[in-house]
């Protein structure tokens, strides 16, 4: 008996959740189970998603607080009839999507929580998060712990990583041709920090420590990769530290496994975070990561081993970082070459809701990694 699953995305951005759908949903109809992916019709990922040939529905949506995709949503899951519903992390589908989900009677509803975001268990959410849905997956154990905290059940909460595909960064390109495409001086030093620039990504911590880096790699860059309402204030900061001459603000970017490439590590200083796939990308394409204790960072990076976890929002302890693994490029290239080998097979993912008539089917695709 062929699964048949719907995939709620509200992020019109591809950006770390909505990439993590796509990737889903792309895998999901490689092993033969048929996933229609329901996002906004004017954004990037609805535009992605058709041009790779995905089964995909684009709904009018004016935002989280648009009560209008409840009854679109609800016409969607009566016309697909799917046998699993799964929800991806923002309110517009957590919320509404279970809405939509129990107006229609529909028993088998899954969400997935990216974020560790701290979120109250009340009246809303208590019936929407943690009651209507079988499961509640969660991208790390951060954000499970954030989740039985606020007290959502226990017994619903599963814990599955993200997953990158390795391949897409497995480049025989070498640093210094990277280097070159990206107009680099192949001497320098080089981080990037690859992320919406939003305040909780902790841009401004890292742009802190940069002058007392300099003081001792004069040739020192660092290129800000991404896109946001932060800009200007990191600029002004930039101007303020009078960083100029080290620090490129290079926009939302297509090229990223060029710039891992390129880098000698990447920098990701969040002080809110739930398991950033842009760490995956790092560690797949052999560079180390410095990161913060937040969320799910300290279960993807080993602290020594794949990189250096250090607290959130303390400049000094980023600089001790990134300068100790830019005195020691051997120590720097080695944590980078054992990245690749942290990838694990995920445990299934749709056994966890299935009916007993669909639970055959499920543990062959379990099997598969599904």
């Amino acid at each position: 008996m062929t699964i048949r699953t719907l995939h709620l995305e509200t992020g019109r951005h591809l950006l770390g959740g909505a990439m993590q759908t796509k990737h889903l949903v792309h895998g999901l109809e490689e092993r033969g189970v048929p996933a229609l992916l329901v996002c906004p019709d004017n954004g990037e990922l609805y535009r992605a998603a058709t041009r790779e040939g995905l089964d995909v529905q684009g709904v009018r949506y004016r935002g989280d607080h648009d009560l209008t995709l409840v009854l679109k949503l609800s016409r969607i899951i009566r016309s697909a009839k799917p046998d699993i519903v799964h929800l991806h992390s923002r309110r517009g589908a957590d919320i509404f999507g279970a809405l939509a989900a129990k107006w229609v009677g529909h028993p088998n509803v899954i969400i997935t929580r990216r974020v560790d975001n701290p979120i109250s268990a009340g009246m809303l959410n208590g019936f929407c998060i943690g009651k209507i849905p079988k499961a509640i997956v969660c991208v790390s154990d951060g954000i499970s712990s954030v989740m039985k905290e606020a007290g959502f059940p226990s017994e619903k909460i599963a814990v599955i990583h993200s997953a990158v595909d390795a391949s897409a960064y497995d480049s025989t390109l070498s640093k210094w041709e990277a280097r070159k495409i990206l107009r680099v001086l192949p001497a320098s030093p080089l981080l990037c920090v690859i992320g919406q620039l939003i305040p909780r990504k902790g841009h401004h911590i890292l742009l802190d420590a940069l002058p007392s880096l300099r003081n001792k790699f004069k040739d020192i860059r660092v290129l800000v990769v991404g896109s946001g309402p932060h800009r200007s204030r990191l600029e002004a900061q930039v101007r303020k530290l009078d960083l100029g001459g080290c620090v490129q603000f290079m926009g939302f970017r297509s090229d990223i496994s060029t710039i891992l490439r390129a880098s000698d590590m990447l920098v990701h200083p969040a002080l809110l975070e739930g398991f950033a796939n842009v760490g995956l990308q790092a560690m797949a394409s052999g560079i180390p990561v410095v990161t913060t204790s937040v969320g799910g960072m300290p279960e993807m990076v080993q602290h020594e081993i794949t990189g250096l976890v250090v607290p959130p929002g303390d400049s000094k302890s980023l600089t001790q970082a990134i300068e100790e693994l830019l005195s020691n490029p051997g120590r720097c290239s080695m944590m980078g070459r054992l990245g690749p080998s942290h990838y694990t097979h995920l445990p299934p993912l749709y056994p966890i809701v299935l009916s007993d008539e669909h639970r055959e089917r499920a543990d062959e695709l379990g099997e598969a990694g599904v």
